[in-house]
């Protein structure tokens, strides 16, 4: 399976679900600094399979 990164890679750790690898964009809304939009998509499978685990808990915790 070939590799993709979108931009940066950026890697966080989570007290609950532990290491998350992520590849981050951002898009500027305008031409100098000023609002923009930040993206972080799953840089590998561990990673997005740790985050949809962080998605339940949170559900789980507002329920």
């Amino acid at each position: 399976m070939a590799s993709r990164s979108l931009g940066p890679r950026k890697e966080f750790r989570n007290a609950y679900v532990g290491r998350l690898t992520v590849d981050h964009t951002d898009l500027w809304l305008s031409p100098d600094v000023g609002p923009r939009v930040v993206t972080y998509v799953p840089a590998d499978e561990e990673s997005r399979q740790r985050l949809e685990k962080l998605h339940a808990i949170a559900l789980e915790r507002q329920a």
